[in-house]
């Protein structure tokens, strides 16, 4: 079995009935940030009704596509509803996830000869941990040093489901590493430059998303414009 390379990362996401995405995690696959990471999504699973897992080469570039498919950019994505989710509730239904989620991981060790010594630490550290969730607070971030903070918003159009905002903060300065969108490679610097004006630093440590004003934007969907309505999944995300 060969180890895992470093670059490569994993996207967790949750879903609730209707499809709105309810949350994210990615992470590097060492044993102990993979370990935390999905402790941070189990709180949310409660409420999920399907998950998407992504396997990321690049990161440079994160996409999050509701289908399973393959790319240049990662090799194997899982995106279902588990089995029998809908029937269960609270507890019971976040650890049937968290098995589900960590079979999908065994899948890829075995599809790419990887160790799945990493997958299955995680996955006992996470069952092993009080399944009450919270989040910590983090300590202020010095504003003279680099910030990379994800935002993921909701968009509600058929087959476009989020949007991932990737940015960076020096010296007080915004600024957008990556906007991507979530099929067929779709990249607007334009929609990037309007999202930039609604996000806000409210201090060294957190970071507002709820200031983003409600807009709609065109978009070229499958050679014609749709309009697409952009608003955050909560009124506030920090990092």
């Amino acid at each position: 079995m060969k180890p895992i390379r470093r670059l490569v990362t994993v996207d967790i996401c949750a879903f609730d009935r209707d499809e709105d995405f309810i949350f994210a995690c990615e992470s590097g696959l060492a044993a102990t940030l993979y370990s935390y990471q999905l402790k941070k999504l189990r709180g949310m699973l409660a409420m999920a009704s399907w998950v998407s897992i992504m396997l990321i080469d690049s990161p440079s570039r994160v996409r999050i596509i509701p289908e399973p498919t393959t790319s240049n950019d990662f090799e194997t994505i899982f995106a279902m509803r588990p089995p029998g989710i809908s029937q269960l509730k609270g507890d019971q239904k976040t650890i049937e996830i968290l098995g589900w989620i960590k079979d999908r991981m065994l899948d890829l060790c075995q599809a790419r000869s990887w160790d799945p010594s990493v997958f299955q630490e995680a996955y006992s550290a996470c069952l092993d941990a009080p399944l009450s969730f919270s989040r910590s607070s983090r300590s202020v971030i010095s504003p003279n040093k680099l910030f990379t903070g994800k935002m993921v918003f909701s968009i509600k159009t058929d087959g476009y489901r989020t949007i991932e905002l990737i940015s960076t903060r020096r010296k007080d300065k915004l600024v957008i590493a990556s906007t991507v969108f979530t099929d067929l490679n779709m990249f607007d610097v334009g929609f990037a430059r309007d999202l930039e004006k609604g996000l806000k630093w409210e201090s060294d440590h957190k970071f507002v998303a709820g200031l983003l004003p409600h807009f709609t934007y065109d978009l070229d969907l499958s050679g014609g414009t749709g309009q697409i309505g952009i608003s955050p999944v909560a009124p506030l995300l920090e990092f």
